[in-house]
């Protein structure tokens, strides 16, 4: 955390915006984890009317530092006194979609770690690099064989999913590590 050379006032302004903030509303689904979290536009809400009746504004500028992408949040008060700090979260891949989840998830939760705000932690898994599963694999069967020799055979994303369609359920939890790997060297390659 960086600060300006004087706090009291910003200090002060802060415990009258305090008093006013809510829960910011979880308005937003996460289809992957089945679950609801309050998006970056909620959270300003909540926080942006009794930050501004206290007389301090915040900016969120991006910032990346090798393989890590995030925001520095700093609220400014009316007089000139300052609070920053810097949020960066790790990416799973290195490219813009990886980059702008973080700089959005890094949004929300540094306004609602500052502000006092209580989130449940509903989508961190978007920021989150990507690690195995602990599923019980299946049992590998000679029909899930086949289905590997017919995956590893696929020349593009298209045939992929083709594929990947007419497998049974057991088929596809047996073969998901599989199925990224190509998923994402075809995606490298587009």
């Amino acid at each position: 955390m960086r600060q300006s050379e004087e706090i009291d006032k910003i200090s002060k302004a802060l415990l009258v915006a305090q008093k006013q903030l809510t829960i910011a509303k979880k308005d937003e689904s996460n289809a992957f984890l089945k679950n609801k979290y309050a998006s970056l536009v909620s959270v300003i809400k909540a926080v942006k009317g009794p930050l501004n009746d206290a007389g301090i504004t915040f900016i969120q500028p991006p910032v990346s530092i090798e393989d890590k992408s995030g925001v520095v949040t700093r609220l400014i008060h009316e007089s000139g006194q300052w609070l920053e700090a810097t949020l960066l979260m790790p990416l799973p891949k290195n490219d813009p979609q990886a980059a702008g989840s973080a700089v959005s998830y890094a949004r929300r939760y540094s306004l609602m770690s500052w502000l006092g705000i209580p989130q449940a932690d509903d989508d961190a898994e978007l920021a989150m690099p990507e690690r195995k599963s602990p599923k019980k694999k299946a049992k590998a069967t000679p029909k899930h064989a086949a289905a590997t020799k017919a995956l590893n055979a696929t020349k593009s994303m298209n045939e992929l999913k083709s594929i990947w369609v007419t497998f049974d359920e057991a088929t596809r939890t047996a073969l998901t590590d599989l199925k990224n790997e190509l998923k994402d060297k075809f995606d490298e390659s587009a």
